[in-house]
């Protein structure tokens, strides 16, 4: 159970500074109630942070609320390192303007609403219609879960460190604007690899690494985002840092505990760590996944992944080159595709860095009557549905003989087998287990059209 800060504040009264005392005092009401919740594992930091953010709207000093700290501290913990807890809390409290906020619970969702005294509904006319704030223009959006995704060895590490030393040195990336802040990354997968492409980057872009001027971060090694206890070591130590802007998880596989990537409990549990860090810090988090064995299938393991995220882009290769594209955007339109070339630098056995080029025009489907009537009655049987698109071949071959003028069902069929089979062969559609699904040479374009 979580308490309200009326409840808490009744345990825990603050005085003027100049009443304060070092010992107990009988108004100390439900002490051992509320000490008991607070000492229970997992449940400290939502309850400490919901009473300091009450107490910074209130108008209290540090000083005053670094008063409870010794009532506050868990065994195992110093007085002094529950004050520095406080104190991150006090700063993160007005640095989001808490001041001027009403009082609210933190992490409200369990709590009743007859315990939090605020309304659940506002006016049309009270929902702030401000458009979205860019970390990076047009790309990624201030305050969400954004993913990569990519099929293996195809560079997505490398646009990654792209971005992520951008925004951390404020230079533009690609020519589009960024909003600079610090940029802590979670790197389950070759953190060396990270180090000297980041290396070859700042030599790209000809800029000496500094600390105080490229404020970028690398965890020591991978971190389980479905551990409560990891998940609270990471927020305790950001807290100590200021203006982050962006998290990236490289990769989910390796930040995922050894759970199962195909149940929706727990990429839920992954999901909702996530949305921890962007809640607290109010950051952009940045999940690098792969691609399943079917690409077209888009994001490996659960759909809880995909329908969670508010920004997903996609790297596919392109010859020699790779292709980033966005198929999902909430807070804006999906950005154009950018394509980058991988270009070496002038030191021996530095790793490439990559180059924005032109984006290649894909070229049409070149298909025969009957491979149009079979991709036609493909997209039809699959309009209603999310990506990415899935049909069986009996209800595709329903779908697929109404529309065929053919005299009878054999030679309706013969058409079907020979269009579904060159669809597949020249990489338009994938089937396993008679079940069909867009191959990576259908594009965006294409389906349009055939949709129209």
């Amino acid at each position: 159970m979580r308490y309200h800060f009326v409840d808490l504040k009744a345990a825990f009264p603050i005085q003027p500074i100049s009443n304060l005392v070092t010992t107990d005092t009988p108004r100390l009401q439900n002490v051992d109630k509320i000490r008991t919740a607070l000492l229970e594992k997992g449940k400290w930091h939502y309850n400490v942070l919901a009473l300091v953010a009450s107490y910074v709207h209130r108008g209290l000093s540090d000083e005053e609320i670094l008063f409870m700290a010794p009532k506050l501290t868990l065994p195992g913990y110093s007085v002094e390192q529950t004050e520095q807890d406080l104190l991150g809390f006090c700063n993160s409290a007005r640095a989001k303007g808490f001041d001027d906020h009403p009082d609210f619970l933190m992490f409200p969702a369990k709590v009743s609403p007859t315990i939090s005294g605020q309304p659940l509904f506002d006016h049309v006319l009270d929902v702030s219609l401000t458009p979205p704030r860019y970390l990076i223009d047009e790309i990624l959006v201030e305050n969400t879960i954004a993913a990569l995704v990519a099929p293996s060895y195809s560079g997505k590490s490398y646009v990654a460190v792209d971005m992520a030393c951008s925004v951390a040195t404020g230079q533009t990336y690609h020519g589009k604007p960024v909003t600079q802040g610090s940029v802590f990354c979670v790197i389950g997968e070759s953190r060396t690899g990270w180090r000297r492409r980041i290396n070859s980057w700042c030599k790209d872009k000809g800029f000496t690494p500094n600390r105080t001027g490229m404020p970028l971060h690398l965890s020591k090694y991978g971190l389980n985002f479905r551990d409560p206890d990891t998940v609270n070591a990471i927020k305790a130590e950001l807290r100590a840092c200021a203006d982050i802007k962006l998290i990236i998880i490289d990769t989910l596989a390796r930040s995922f505990g050894g759970g199962n990537e195909n149940a929706a409990q727990d990429m839920g549990q992954f999901i909702d760590a996530c949305d921890q860090l962007k809640y607290e810090f109010g950051v952009t988090v940045l999940i690098v996944h792969h691609k399943g064995k079917d690409t077209a299938a888009g994001a490996r393991g659960s759909s809880a992944f995909y329908t969670a995220l508010d920004t997903s882009m996609v790297i596919n290769k392109v010859g020699n080159d790779i292709q980033l594209t966005c198929d999902k955007q909430k807070e804006g339109p999906e950005f154009a595709p950018m394509q980058f070339c991988f270009v070496e630098t002038a030191a021996d056995n530095e790793p490439p860095v990559l180059s924005l080029v032109p984006t290649s025009k894909p070229k049409g489907m070149k298909l025969g009557k009957h491979e149009t009537l079979a991709m036609q009655t493909f997209l039809e049987a699959t309009k209603a549905m999310s990506p990415p698109r899935c049909v069986h071949l009996s209800d595709w071959r329903s779908e697929f003989h109404q529309r065929h003028t053919g005299d009878n069902t054999k030679s309706k069929d013969t058409a079907f087998r020979r269009a579904r089979t060159e669809l597949v062969s020249k990489g338009y559609l994938d089937v396993k287990d008679d079940f069909y699904t867009l191959g990576d040479k259908a594009t965006s374009d294409d389906i349009a059209k055939f949709v129209a």
